[in-house]
Order: structure tokens, then C-alpha cells, then sequence
């Protein structure tokens, strides 16, 4: 019988309906025994469910009288029919329930999710926890098609291959509501029943799904694609997240209960995070990421999602019941652990060893970490007996609860656990180097004494047993990790070595895996970039095939210009539009209205040259996708024309790994096979960056304008190695390609802000940052370090000019009659001439500075610097009756040095080393803008640090 008779009507009356027109049709299931599957499943009939709901609705009406005004009633009882059947019962006698929340979802579902569709449901045990294998002795007593499922069922079916193979033999479906699940766990699922996410919330209920069976394969479990009628809408809330709306329409008030209970909202903001599905074919999937409350933002402003570390460790070791990231507020994250009930962790010793237990599934979770969210053993605290994590009543942790409960042992936590404070540069480097095991038993033995009081200390005694307690274990910590530098030294060290001799060879040990494993890490990263070469190098020797046709050369110039819309690209795109020789421009960017984005810009970065002449068309592309991510006939259009491709996009992320920049670096691939497909002699032009090749292991007294191959040259991260592998990839190119195109790239160093234009130099930028910060502070550094110490910047607007300059007037990679592997990528260093020093120019910032305030400015070593910014952001959060987000923004406006610690401590770090020094001469031959330019002039420096404190409200700096 069609369910569509059942529609458009009252559930009560839907009910009565069926009772009359199929009275024997099931209702539903439910077990006999209220703790065992053992007798089996009673099936209730609609004659028999609507007589229990008339049978209810009689007896209120009997009992209490008629209802008035829908008056509340309260019941609490076993998960059986008597709950379905009282709320109908209730409706009928004029009364409403009041149920439990997640009674709620269970009415919802056995109700509105089955009633009007006939759909038969099966109850599970009411005396009984929920479990994968009670799952399975159900099935073994009725036939169910498709379970709806919390996640820890589903973990038991992955954890034991028995169980999901029972039930993939009965099931059709799992799909699973109500927390989260680890992407490790829903595959093998997965793999075996199809698996389906079904999001909800209480202000939302659970929403109705499009459940595709075209549009999505056994992956994709952990996406939900929302009905388009809900009035949903997703709102960008961050890099690639966001955030889930409810926006009221009047027409659809039937479907959406959230202004039912919020009646004056006109919108809804969850909280709820989503990302898109990577893939453009299923861009209307969405995975849940986190809640907006879980999002840890440090007090250096850096976020962080804990959600997918959480879940890792836990899912990893069977010893951990839940665990926490925590570290809101603070510089550094922290792990919360609450043990499994059988594990004893109360003695120091117990928890040392439960960390050392535990930690290689930590570290695993770090690889997967940004930088700043990585967690250290000194940063680990543990439930107490009696005194587990909140949970809801679906059994998720209550972060926000917990937290609160514990916040006196996370404030001691963090204090004890204090993080090294800077010294002087001198010190640093003695300690780092410091392997002489006469003065590490001094320093130790020192520690102890001057923590104790004790007057002797016989060097194999134990400390414990001559009466040291826990709090003098953690001050003898604080004081070794300043001693030696060595801010991961562990409470767990001084335990289980507990005498001068014992501890002062655990420290040698330490500092000396330290330096092995720094150096370790060094020939990893130098691993890393070379199979990354050698992958790119085989991926062209693929697509780039040996083209005999000869290419033909166009006077009249065609750009494809990427990454228009950033602050460098927007002046190159002005200076493309000023050229005479440029006939069209195709900018390709990730964006869906390049056109309006871009005239944002322009106008953020005070340029005024119009868009609308017909020369420029907006393109959104992704060039890690076939056809640069624009449709076949865009491509062709795009190769058959362009006769110059600068390629400017890149993303500028110090705290990213190597691996990060894969889509970048397909991208560029992608980018370098298109001179093949061209019918044009075609002109290549890459932005690099100086980091390719800052490491201090150059030994030349110049750096040559020339590929640059040596093992250990890029500065110490993933940008720096990703534009060191781009200029392989460049040129290798150069070497492969003929009939050969002309491909060149420029390390760019330093970009100032602009001089000729009114835009603004990004404040978020380590020198306007340091700016600020030091007029707060009182104090500017005295040295920028050797890299900066000898200023070579290059204003925004002028560098623009170079670069159309160079990429107009550049080489053939390959002059005519010399063979393929004579051939070179063209190398330039577009870095300003006229060099001024830092103690030139200080003096202008000096005067601009102590014009906006009354103090005198002092002028400190750098180290010194860092730390006065280090101890201001922390006397300001001290002094903050509570810190929130508010606060804590509020702080980083007046600081924002504090977000860049990590690179002022490396300048510092490196102060007394040798900048490296970069050739010029041929880059010079090649602009005239280079030719004519300035040393960075003292107006410039001010209009500078005028716009900087101008867009300020100077009562807030």
C-alpha cells in the first residue's frame, strides 16, 4: 500500500489510519527481556499501538481531567512501547511530554521516521549498554535491513573482524549519529557494509539527507549531503571551513523545528564546522570538522583543531578511556588523559611509565600536527580517581565541563611545566653544545641542593630517600630545564633516575640524542626533497614529450598571470596593464568572481588602473586538476594564445611541511606541460624566494644567478623546501623540453610595502609586527639579526615592475646548436642594489615612535626584545579579569610579534652568523627599475609606520 495516504496528516491520525485500513502491519519491534536478546523480539501491530495510545489518552483524561493549554507532563520509563504510546496518548487528551533529549530522538524516529512511511522499527534493550555485539545477537533473533548507530558501535564492529563479517551478512546499512567517527575506524566498516553519516542536533533535529547512490563510493561515509529544502546554508568560517546556518523562510516553517524554539531568531548559527568534499564532482558532500568551541586558539593566535589527535591516541591504545588537547590561552598545548578504570597511574613512577606507553602513538599524532599544536611529555596531566571526564549522555566527553571541573590542575600543570625563558644568545649556544659530564653533575647536583636546602649530597644517594618530595622534584625540573635548554626535560627523568650519578647520565644521553637527531632530522629533510625531485622528474619524463614542430613568435605579448588577487600579484597584474606591449592578460585564480575580487584588492592596495578595458579575463582554476581546473575549451584558448606565463601563486605558510605544498607543486607540473600543448614560442616565469637557498651551509662569497643544487640549501621549513624543489622542477624542464622554451624564476628576498601607492604593508608581517609590538613594549631591537641587519628590500609596486621587466627581456633557456642538456633555467635576484643598514635606518623609527608616545624608546639586544614581548602578553592576559577570544584579540592587536616568536628567535639565534650574500650583476643588465632604484629611504620608512599606526586606533597600540 502506497505510504502517500499516510502523508500531509497528524501522526495521531496517521495511526488510527493504519490501525483500520492494515491492522496486522507492524509497528514495531521490540526485545522481551529488557537485559537479553535470549527470547526474542515481540512484534506490535498497529491495532495493538493504537489501542495503547487511546488506552493513554483515556486514562490522563480519567485521572487528571481534559487537558488546558497543552499543560506538561513528565515521564521517565524504559525504552518500550509505553513512551510512543503516551506521547500520542497525551497529544489526544490535550496534554504534552516532557522526555528526556535523547528519549526525544528515539520519539522522533519511531514516530515521524517510521508512522507515515510504515517503516517497521526494532528497538534495542532497555537494561542493556549498547554494544556491536548486542548488535549481533539481535540479528540472529529478527531481520533488520539498517541500523542507526552510535559511533562506539561501529568501533566494535572494526575492532573485531568476527562481528562486522556477522553483520555484513545480515545488514544493508550502518548509519551512524551522535559524535564523531575516526577515519581508520569508519574504513573498515566501510569496507564491508555501507556506512552513512546522519548529522543532528538539538536545535536542528536530525537532518533529512540526499543519499545518492550515484554521487559517492564506500569513502565517502563520512560526508552528508543536505537537503536543499531545509533553508541550510554553510558559511565560509575559516581557511576552507564552514560553519552551518539555519536561515528562517517563511514558507518552510513545517520543516524547521529550530524557530519552533527559537521564534524571534531569523537565523541560526550551530556552531557546527563542515568542509567540503576535495574533489569538484561532489562539491554539495560536507564532512563534519569540529565545533567551533573545540577550535584552541594559543596565546600566540595560531588555532588549532584537536578533534583528529584525540581521536588518534584513543583509538590507538586500549589503556586511554578519552583524552583531551587542551591550551586555549596558553603558548602551548597539553594532553588529558583519563586511563581506563583497570590502570593504576596514581604514583609518579605509574604515570612516567603510562607516558612512555602511550607516547609513540603521540608522536605519530604529532607528525600529523601543525607545529605550534604538537604535544610534549611535559605538558601531560591525568584524571583522578573518582573524578572521571564529564560525558553527555550519549557518552562524548564534555570538553567545556571537563575543563572547567580540572581548572586548578591545569593552572598548576602549566606552571609547573614552565617553558624555558630566553637568555642571552651566548648562553643559549653554550647549552645547546654543552656535552662536558663534570659540569652537567655540577649543575645537577647544584639543583638539588639549592632546591632542598641540603648542605651535601653523596652522588649516588636517592633523593627520594633522603626525603625529597614531589613539589621540590618539579623545582629541580624547572631548574635543569633552564640549566641545560632543554625545555622537554621530564618530570619522568628525575623519578626513575633518582641520584647525581643516575641523572647526570640520562642528561649526557639526552643532549647528545638531541644533536644526533637534529641531525637526523636534517638528512630527512633532505631525503624528502629528493624524492619529491625524482617523483616530479618521472611524472615529466611522462608528460612532457620531445615536440620537433618549430614554435612560432607573436610581437604581440599574451600573459597568463596566477595568483593575481595577493598583494605582489594585483601590483604585477597593474604593471602587466600599464606595458604597451601586452595585448590580453588571463588571470587564473581559485576564486568564483575573480573579476570583483580583484577590483577589492586594487582597491585594498591603493591601485586605480581600470579592469574594464577588454584586456584582462578572470578564470577560476585549480592547476593541480586536469586542463588547469578551467574547462577544455578555456585550455585551449588559454595555450593556443599565451605567449607568457608568470606564475605567482603560492602559498606563504612558514608552519607547513614539505608535503603540503603538493598541490602547489602539481600545479606548477601541470603549468610546465602546457608549453608543450603551445603552438607558440612561450616564455615561463616563476616567483621563487631567497629561503631556497638561505641555509648558512653555502660557502661561496656570492650566490651565482644559477640553479642551485646543493643538498642543504633552503632555510629551515616546508616553504623554503617547496620553492627549493620548484627550482629543480624549473629546471629540469629547461633541460627536458624541445624545441626549448624560454623558463626562468626569480628569488625574491625581502617585499616592503609599497612607496608609490597608498596601500598598506601587511601589518601580520614580521617587521610591521615588530613595529608595534616595540612601541608597546618601549624597547626596539637593537639588531634585526645578520640576515636583515644589511637592508635590501624591494617596495611592492617597484618589484612588480622588475618582474614584467624580467619576464619580458628574458632568455632562451637553450641557445640555438647547443644540446638539451646544455640547457639552464634563467636565474634572477631582484633584490634592491643599494643596500642600507639596519642602524641607519633605526633612527628614523626611533623618531616616528616616540612621536606617539610619552616614554623614551629604548634600544635593547634582540634577545632581549623577544623576551620583553614574551613577559608583556603574558602581564597582559594576567592582569585580564577573564580571558576570552575578546581579550585575547584585543592583546594580539597591541602584540602581534607574539604570533612570530618562533622567527625573531631564530634571526636571534643566528645573529652572529654570516648573511649569504647574493648575486646581482645579470638581473641588473636585465631592469632598468632595478637600475634606478634607491636604498629604502627614511620618507619611505614612515609613510610605513604612518599607515601601520593610522589604521590603528592609537588608544588600543
Amino acid at each position: 500500500m502506497s505510504s502517500d495516504l499516510f502523508t500531509g496528516d497528524l501522526v495521531p491520525h496517521l495511526v488510527d489510519q493504519r490501525a483500520r485500513l492494515t491492522p496486522e502491519a507492524t509497528f514495531a519491534e521490540y526485545p522481551v527481556s529488557p537485559s537479553s536478546y535470549s527470547e526474542g523480539f515481540r512484534k506490535i501491530s498497529y491495532r495493538d499501538f493504537a489501542n495503547a495510545v487511546n488506552g493513554a489518552a483515556q486514562w490522563l483524561t480519567q485521572t487528571l481531567g481534559p487537558g488546558k493549554d497543552l499543560d506538561t507532563l513528565a515521564y521517565m520509563g524504559p525504552n518500550d512501547i509505553r513512551y510512543p504510546a503516551l506521547i500520542l496518548g497525551a497529544v489526544k487528551a490535550g496534554y504534552k511530554v516532557l522526555a528526556h533529549v535523547f528519549k526525544g530522538a528515539y520519539l522522533v524516529i519511531f514516530l515521524f521516521n517510521a508512522v507515515p512511511f510504515g517503516t517497521v522499527m526494532i528497538a534495542p534493550l532497555s537494561g542493556a549498554l549498547l554494544s556491536g555485539r548486542g548488535l549481533v545477537e539481535a540479528l540472529q533473533k529478527t531481520t533488520i535491513d539498517a541500523v542507526l548507530a552510535v559511533p562506539s558501535i561501529v568501533r566494535d564492529l572494526a575492532q573485531d573482524m568476527e562481528l562486522l563479517h556477522q553483520c555484513s551478512e545480515h545488514l544493508k546499512t550502518i548509519m551512524y549519529c551522535g559524535g564523531d567517527l575516526p577515519r581508520a575506524i569508519g574504513d573498515v566498516v566501510a569496507s564491508k557494509i555501507r556506512l552513512l553519516n546522519q548529522f543532528g542536533a538539538s536545535e536542528l533535529g536530525l537532518t533529512p539527507n540526499i543519499l545518492s547512490l550515484k554521487n559517492r563510493d564506500h569513502t565517502d561515509w563520512k560526508y552528508a549531503q543536505f537537503h536543499p529544502d531545509l533553508g541550510l546554508e554553510l558559511r565560509l568560517h575559516d581557511d576552507g571551513v564552514y560553519e552551518l546556518y539555519a536561515v528562517r523562510d517563511t514558507k518552510k516553517h513545517t520543516i524547521q523545528p529550530t524557530f519552533t524554539i527559537f521564534p524571534e531568531a531569523q537565523e541560526y548559527a550551530s556552531r557546527d564546522l563542515f568542509v567540503r568534499h576535495p574533489s569538484k564532482e561532489k562539491a554539495d558532500l560536507w564532512s563534519w570538522h569540529a565545533r567551533a568551541d573545540d577550535i584552541i586558539v594559543f596565546l600566540n593566535g595560531e588555532k588549532t583543531n584537536p578533534i583528529s589527535a584525540e581521536q588518534y591516541i584513543t583509538s590507538h591504545n586500549n589503556d586511554i578511556a578519552a583524552v583531551l588537547v587542551l591550551g586555549a590561552q596558553r603558548f602551548q598545548a597539553a594532553l588529558f588523559v583519563e586511563p581506563t578504570m583497570d590502570r593504576d597511574v596514581v604514583s609518579p613512577a605509574a604515570r612516567a611509565a603510562f607516558i612512555e606507553r602511550i607516547w609513540p602513538t603521540v608522536e605519530a599524532a604529532n607528525r600529523d600536527a601543525p607545529t605550534h599544536a604538537r604535544l610534549m611529555k611535559t605538558h601531560v596531566l591525568f584524571t583522578q580517581p573518582g573524578k572521571p571526564m564529564l560525558r553527555a549522555g550519549k557518552g562524548t566527553v564534555q570538553r567545556s565541563g571537563t575543563l572547567n571541573m580540572y581548572e586548578s590542575e591545569i593552572n598548576a600543570l602549566y606552571r609547573d611545566a614552565d617553558s624555558l625563558s630566553i637568555q642571552s644568545n651566548d648562553a643559549s649556544r653554550d647549552s645547546r653544545t654543552m656535552l662536558d659530564e663534570k659540569a652537567i653533575k655540577e649543575l645537577v647536583r647544584q639543583s638539588i641542593l639549592s632546591t632542598t636546602g641540603w648542605t651535601s649530597l653523596d652522588q649516588s644517594a636517592d633523593f627520594f630517600g633522603l626525603g625529597m618530595d614531589s613539589l621540590q622534584a618539579l623545582a629541580v625540573v624547572r631548574r635543569l630545564r633552564q640549566g641545560l635548554c632543554m625545555p622537554e626535560f621530564a618530570l619522568s627523568h628525575v623519578y626513575t633516575n633518582s641520584s647525581v650519578l643516575a641523572l647526570t647520565a640520562t642528561v649526557v644521553q639526552l643532549l647528545k640524542h638531541r644533536h644526533n637527531s637534529r641531525q637526523s632530522q636534517d638528512q630527512t629533510r633532505i631525503k624528502e626533497r629528493k624524492d619529491m625531485i625524482e617523483h616530479y622528474k618521472k611524472a615529466m619524463n611522462e608528460q612532457i614529450l620531445p615536440n620537433a614542430k618549430a614554435k612560432s613568435r607573436s610581437e604581440n605579448t599574451v600573459v597568463t598571470l596566477t595568483g593575481s588577487t595577493g598583494t605582489l600579484g594585483s601590483h604585477i597584474l597593474e604593471a602587466l596593464l600599464r606595458h604597451k606591449t601586452v595585448g590580453h592578460i588571463y588571470c587564473l585564480n581559485r576564486a568564483d568572481n575573480g573579476s570583483s575580487v580583484q577590483a577589492q584588492r586594487n582597491e585594498k592596495n591603493g591601485l586605480q588602473y581600470p579592469l574594464n578595458e577588454g584586456r584582462v579575463s578572470f578564470l577560476k582554476s585549480d592547476l593541480s586538476q586536469p586542463y588547469l581546473g578551467v574547462t577544455k575549451d578555456q585550455y585551449q584558448e588559454v595555450v593556443s594564445k599565451t605567449t607568457l606565463f608568470i606564475h605567482n601563486a603560492w602559498s606563504v605558510n612558514f608552519n607547513l611541511s614539505l608535503s603540503s605544498f603538493t598541490a602547489q607543486l602539481n600545479g606548477l607540473v601541470k603549468l610546465l606541460t602546457t608549453l608543450n600543448d603551445s603552438t607558440k614560442f612561450t616564455r615561463f616565469f616563476y616567483i621563487s624566494s631567497i629561503s631556497s637557498l638561505m641555509s648558512s651551509s653555502l660557502k661561496a662569497e656570492k650566490i651565482p644567478e644559477q640553479p642551485i643544487t646543493a643538498d642543504e640549501t633552503p632555510g629551515p621549513n616546508g616553504y623554503a623546501d617547496s620553492k627549493y624543489v620548484a627550482e629543480q622542477i624549473i629546471e629540469y624542464a629547461a633541460q627536458k623540453m624541445s624545441p626549448s622554451p624560454s623558463l626562468a624564476f626569480a628569488r625574491v628576498g625581502q617585499i616592503a610595502g609599497a612607496v608609490h601607492h597608498a596601500g598598506m604593508w601587511s601589518k601580520a608581517e614580521w617587521f610591521p609586527s615588530m613595529i608595534i609590538s616595540s612601541l608597546q613594549i618601549g624597547a626596539l631591537p637593537e639588531s634585526l639579526g645578520s640576515t636583515f641587519d644589511c637592508i635590501d628590500w624591494v617596495p611592492v609596486d617597484m618589484l612588480a615592475g622588475v618582474i614584467v621587466e624580467l619576464a619580458n627581456n628574458m632568455e632562451p633557456s637553450r641557445e640555438p646548436g647547443k644540446r638539451v642538456q646544455d640547457s639552464h633555467a634563467g636565474v634572477y635576484h631582484p633584490l634592491n642594489p643599494r643596500k642600507i643598514s639596519w642602524s641607519t635606518l633605526k633612527a628614523v623609527v626611533l623618531e616616528e615612535l616616540e612621536d606617539r608616545t610619552p616614554i623614551r624608546i629604548e634600544v635593547i639586544p634582540l634577545p632581549k626584545w623577544i623576551a620583553k614581548v614574551r613577559q608583556a602578553i603574558e602581564s597582559m592576559v594576567d592582569n585580564e579579569s577573564e580571558v576570552n577570544d575578546v581579550s585575547l584579540e584585543h592583546a594580539l592587536r597591541r602584540l602581534p610579534a607574539i604570533k612570530l616568536l618562533d622567527f625573531y628567535e631564530e634571526l636571534a639565534a643566528n645573529e652572529d652568523a654570516p648573511a649569504n650574500q647574493l648575486e646581482t650583476s645579470e638581473t641588473l643588465k636585465m631592469s632598468a627599475t632595478m637600475q634606478r632604484m634607491e636604498p629604502v629611504k627614511d620618507e619611505w620608512m614612515r609613510k610605513w609606520i604612518r599607515e601601520w599606526f593610522g589604521s590603528v586606533n592609537s588608544s588600543a597600540i
